[in-house]
């Protein structure tokens, strides 16, 4: 499992951070469940004088504290803490005492993971943690690091002007981001003969989270994979879209949050929309909606050449591959994978023919969010961009959509002045004759004023023969 959890580029800038000198304070964030505490906790095995702690959702804040006491005895070797009765186990008192060993010893770290777990609401945690840090790093050998998974914690707590730790970061935030599909494919799925197409589709499953992929290295084959990992009554992924709800909200929010996210479904949806479905009101929605995109479980598409008319009318969806898979397969087959033990759902959620691997209202937008999320994310050294002939600079990547024509995603470059169309498709029958070269040359669309207009056709299949125009690029291509 060694080789899963590594990540060189993201531990060798944490070590830069701690090897420099001076106090330092971070903030460590990404995803749950994508491998921060296990990166923490490689770098605590690197380090003297490192202090492990992470927070607990369900644990009082007197057990939390009993727990810091007990864990920094062993790293201070000496019993003043362990000593105090429980009640005068302060948090003011122990951070007292943390800031006396920081004296003493060199190079200290001090990491609090699951950081919105620690500073639960009346423990008065974080503005006692920024009185102390203010004498700590007078100190000049102190390295604070905040872990968290939660978006609401560090919006509420570090970003507006009065929140209690604003402006004390030495350094910008470090994000653990979610393996690429190539290191997916690498890390987790080299040993199996596993066809690029099933990886793709785990991807648009999980995504690149560690732990979502561990559950599926148990069975070689790949049905029976997926099957015992997320449709039996064993699989964890029913109940983790409350843990990850819970970081964000409390429980009188998650269940119009729920409602709020089956409606917008993998195709997207108006607040007017959301609001006819659900029977909630128009203000309701728009608060929870706001909440979460500040959190980034939501985005807003982004359509090129937007109308005054379509800004009133934004259309929304859900900005994680998991989510999506949740709201869009697993929701509404819950009782019969609560009560399968070993049965293969997944062979008729699943059907497989020549044309690939199709689900039903799944797998063509998954294609399409997989797509534009390689664009957003891959390098200008990946063979994508090579294909396309792009690069970041001045990039903007959206949707367009009329009465006439529906086009799957835009590349629009400022830089070099011209907007790449960009067709989907992911287990269609793709004819060898031009007739879907001329399809999607047909596309009607009116660039910026003096931008060129260039064609092209990501598929999970083959590359049609006669494509003249239109240039391909295949699924292969999306993983170099």
């Amino acid at each position: 499992m060694k080789n899963i959890i590594e990540r060189p580029k993201e531990l060798g800038e944490l070590s830069l951070f701690v090897q420099k000198k001076g106090p330092g304070y971070v903030h460590v964030r990404g995803r749950r469940r994508v491998g921060k505490s296990e990166l923490l906790k490689q770098l605590v095995k690197t380090r003297k004088n490192a202090f492990y702690f992470y927070g607990s959702m369900d644990e009082s804040d007197s057990n939390s504290r009993d727990r810091f006491v007990q864990q920094f005895s062993k790293l201070q070797k000496i019993n003043t803490l362990l000593d105090l009765t429980k009640t005068a186990r302060t948090w003011d008192r122990i951070l007292t005492e943390l800031g006396l060993y920081f004296k003493k010893e060199k190079n200290c770290i001090l990491i609090l993971d699951e950081i919105q777990w620690i500073s639960k609401k009346g423990s008065g945690f974080l503005g006692l943690l920024k009185h102390h840090w203010s004498e700590w790093k007078k100190t000049s050998n102190i390295k604070l690091i905040l872990c968290g998974s939660s978006n609401k914690f560090f919006i509420n707590n570090t970003d507006a002007e009065f929140n209690t730790l604003r402006g004390l970061k030495t350094h910008s935030d470090i994000w653990i981001q979610p393996f690429s599909a190539l290191e997916v494919k690498n890390k987790f799925f080299s040993k199996t003969n596993w066809s690029y197409e099933q990886i793709t589709l785990l991807y648009m499953m999980f995504g690149g989270v560690p732990y979502y992929l561990e559950q599926l290295l148990d069975e070689s084959n790949f049905y029976r994979a997926v099957n015992k990992a997320a449709f039996t009554q064993s699989t964890i992924f029913l109940d983790e879209i409350y843990a990850v709800l819970n970081l964000e909200f409390n429980q009188k929010s998650i269940h119009n949050v729920i409602s709020i996210m089956s409606s917008i479904g993998m195709q997207g949806s108006t607040m007017t929309q959301i609001s006819r479905q659900t029977g909630m009101p128009k203000q309701t929605i728009s608060d929870l909606i706001g909440k979460l995109i500040d959190y980034n479980i939501v985005a807003k598409k982004n359509p090129m050449q937007e109308s005054i008319k379509e800004k009133k009318n934004a259309t929304y969806h859900i900005n994680d591959f998991f989510l999506n898979f949740y709201f869009t397969v697993l929701k509404p087959l819950k009782e019969r994978i609560e009560k399968n033990s070993n049965k293969m759902i997944f062979n008729n959620v699943c059907i497989t023919s020549k044309t690939g691997h199709h689900i039903d209202n799944f797998t063509g937008l998954a294609f399409e969010n997989f797509v534009r999320y390689q664009l957003e994310t891959s390098s200008e050294d990946s063979e994508l961009y090579k294909k396309l002939s792009l690069t970041k600079e001045k990039l903007k990547i959206g949707t367009f959509s009329s009465k006439e024509t529906q086009i799957d995603l835009i590349a629009e470059s400022a830089n070099d002045r011209e907007s790449r169309l960009i067709e989907v498709k992911w287990t269609q029958n793709l004819p060898s004759s031009g007739s879907l070269e001329k399809e999607i040359l047909n596309k009607k669309y009116s660039p910026p004023k003096g931008f060129n207009v260039s064609y092209f056709l990501v598929s999970a299949k083959e590359k049609p023969k006669k494509l003249k125009i239109v240039t391909h690029i295949g699924l292969k291509d999306l993983f170099k």
